[in-house]
């Protein structure tokens, strides 16, 4: 890259081909998307140029192409995709989006958002072990990510308004939110707590009844469905 390989530019493409025509790579990695190109990320036009180009190196050499891309911090109610910086052509060109994310130091979560052939993946962790002594790193599968983790904001926004339209506002509880989702009751509380704190929802507590005990906490979003 710093040599001049870009793919928005003659010279830059050229050499790029001519380092790929002398290696021969099934895979070339390029780290990153954004310093191999001066177009307007946010712009389809120029953003589909690049990528024009991308697709003509991969036919002329047999090769594939990753792209590491860098992504926009999360919002509270933000879905993955939309972490994405730039154009939607990001999205749309590749055959498939791997979103990867810190979970704690050394293990990181694996997200498949697309796939252009198949089904996507079920999310799952990678572990990172350095052996300073042999001075190398090895990342391995660490297992499938948790269901808690599995449930979003937007998500828990959507079965809120479902229950409140099929069943009524007195059964949109945390229980009935999670099997929809099918996530934990934690994934509930948890986002729901910054939901509430953000003025996005609020709850109120049902009266117990007859029978006593305490009654159901459930949930409303605040202001219109927009």
């Amino acid at each position: 890259v710093g040599n001049g390989a870009r793919l928005d530019t003659e010279d830059g493409c050229y050499m790029m081909n001519e380092m790929i025509n002398r290696h021969k790579p099934k895979l070339v990695s390029v780290d990153s998307l954004t310093r191999i190109h001066g177009g307007n990320e946010n712009s389809a036009m120029d953003m589909a140029a690049i990528f024009r180009n991308a697709k003509l190196l991969m036919r002329a050499n047999t090769t594939a192409m990753k792209f590491i891309d860098h992504v926009r911090k999360k919002g509270l109610i933000n879905d993955l995709e939309e972490t994405i910086r730039g154009s939607t052509e990001k999205r749309a060109w590749p055959d498939t989006i791997m979103y990867l994310e810190f979970v704690e130091r050394g293990v990181l979560k694996m997200t498949h958002l697309k796939n252009r052939f198949a089904k996507t993946i079920e999310p799952f962790q990678l572990r990172i072990e350095a052996d300073s002594d042999r001075r190398i790193a090895e990342v391995r599968y660490d297992g499938a990510a948790s269901k808690t983790d599995t449930g979003t904001p937007a998500g828990i926004i959507g079965a809120i308004h479902h229950l409140h339209d099929q069943v009524g506002p007195d059964s949109v509880t945390a229980i009935a939110i999670a099997a929809i989702l099918d996530c934990s009751h934690d994934t509930v509380y948890r986002h729901g707590k910054k939901m509430i704190a953000a003025g996005i929802l609020t709850t109120r507590v049902l009266s117990a009844g007859s029978t006593g005990g305490k009654g159901m906490t459930v949930y409303e979003v605040q202001g219109s469905r927009d």
